[in-house]
């Protein structure tokens, strides 16, 4: 994790080379904490919607609005 977030700040400092450390710090840290809850949140809706998916095949074709045309 530490690489990452040097290489993160790395770049950073070549994009923004006039950005303090203090800020670079703070941006990488927020791009980290972004992905990271945006990757938890994906996460828990993929395991519940796996979880939730249930086909009944007895009553599939009697329900009309999944009937294909």
């Amino acid at each position: 994790m530490t690489n990452t977030y040097n290489e993160l700040k790395d770049g950073f400092t070549i994009q923004y080379p006039d950005v303090t450390d203090f800020e670079l710090n703070e941006m990488t840290s927020n791009l980290i904490e972004f992905f990271t809850l945006a990757t938890e949140i994906v996460w828990k809706n993929k395991n519940q919607e796996t979880k939730e998916f249930v086909v009944d095949d007895k009553n599939f074709s009697e329900q009309p609005h999944l009937q294909f045309k």
